[in-house]
């Protein structure tokens, strides 16, 4: 039975896109007996928990003080760090595990590089995307500086795993192509099939967009592009849902421009309401300037919503040209003002649009994804 370590700074109700991705493929390989694995995450408070998630799944949280549960700080990445390499130290010595799974480089994949170095352990790093150098304008200086070092732990590591083509493009740089798998981010189509009951005609047109509100995601352009959507005179609504630093600075600039008023923030959503959302618009949108694959865009087809998106992560392979949705350049505030346009002014559009990405998504199914995680771990303990 291969006995395998992950490690992961995030895990829901903590954290993003990488927290979700791990939360399902774990559940996912619950149905895999032939693995026994041990997350070390982190969690709010003053205590360490220990739980299983499932028979050969067991969550390891060690006590990070948190100041928002939707990323965090270089201080408390630090505090993940000392706390969670203390603790896999002990727990390797005890169990004596057979490969780690980093989920990211910074700080779990450092932890992982210090195993094999002490230990032989080898490990396998999953790059998160802000980990990536140049990936985000506001970790450009702290992955400048720790370059050596990521060069340092990618090499060293079995295997890296990119979620796209794009991804990898960025890594190659540091890491030879061989030395990369790619596995996509997935989708789970919804327990109940996705209703559409709006009346296209008696109701705003709903353009969604959601993700953490931060300058990387893209919704300033948005907010720009409503501007020109207002003077068409037909009604559209903007739901941005997420929480992130630049809310205050997006709900200033909504109002300088005139547009507060087609736009509503909503804020943090739980998953389980996140289904009335999808249901309930008409179309998505992600004007993200980078994306490792975005999860959001992946959930927003499985509810067959039709799609705009700007060229990054792998939106490619989710968005066929012109029959699921549009895509476009990245910055391009007049192209996705037009691509809005569109859907705005032409109901039979988005009628026929609907559900046309549900197709691709047959190569994005969660357990699907799994399966290809098991197969480099069992690489990994060779």
């Amino acid at each position: 039975m291969p006995r395998v370590l992950m490690l992961n700074n995030e895990y829901p109700p903590f954290g993003g896109g990488t927290a979700t991705a791990n939360e399902h493929v774990l559940r996912e390989l619950s149905n895999f007996p032939e693995f026994k694995i041990t997350l070390v995450s982190a969690k709010d408070g003053k205590t360490m928990d220990r739980c299983h998630l499932a028979d050969n799944i067991e969550l390891i949280r060690v006590p990070v003080p948190k100041k928002n549960i939707h990323h965090a700080s270089n201080s408390e990445l630090l505090v993940y760090f000392f706390r969670a390499t203390r603790v896999a130290m002990k727990l390797h010595r005890d169990e004596c595990f057979d490969s780690c799974l980093a989920w990211c480089t910074v700080p779990a994949g450092t932890i992982a590089y210090f195993l094999y170095v002490i230990f032989k352990l080898p490990y396998i790093v999953r790059v998160s995307g802000p980990d990536i150098p140049g990936f985000e304008d506001r970790y450009r200086l702290v992955t400048s500086l720790l370059r050596p070092l990521l060069k340092r732990i990618w090499s060293r590591s079995q295997i890296v795993i990119a979620k796209c083509d794009e991804e990898r493009d960025a890594l190659l740089p540091f890491v030879s192509p061989d030395h990369i798998r790619i596995i996509p981010n997935g989708a789970q189509r919804p327990a109940q099939p996705a209703t559409y009951t709006r009346d296209i005609q008696a109701t705003p047109c709903t353009f969604l967009c959601v993700g953490r509100l931060i300058e990387r995601k893209g919704q300033r352009y948005l907010i720009e592009a409503a501007k020109t959507l207002s003077t068409h005179h037909i009604p559209f609504q903007i739901l941005l849902v997420g929480e992130g630093d630049s809310r205050m600075d997006y709900e200033q600039y909504a109002r300088e421009i005139g547009v507060f008023e087609f736009i509503t923030f909503v804020g943090s959503v739980s998953r389980d309401e996140m289904r009335n959302y999808y249901e309930s618009s008409d179309v998505f949108v992600l004007p993200s300037q980078n994306e490792g694959m975005s999860l959001a865009l992946l959930e927003a087809a499985s509810f067959g919503l039709p799609l705009i998106s700007t060229r990054t992560g792998g939106a490619s392979e989710i968005i066929e040209e012109g029959v699921s949705g549009f895509l476009i350049e990245k910055g391009n505030v007049v192209a996705l003002t037009e691509a809005m346009t569109r859907f705005l002014e032409n109901d039979s559009l988005r009628k026929s649009m609907r559900g046309k990405s549900l197709a691709r998504l047959e190569n994005f199914q969660w357990d699907t994804i799994a399966l290809q995680y098991a197969e480099v771990l069992e690489i990994s303990v060779r």
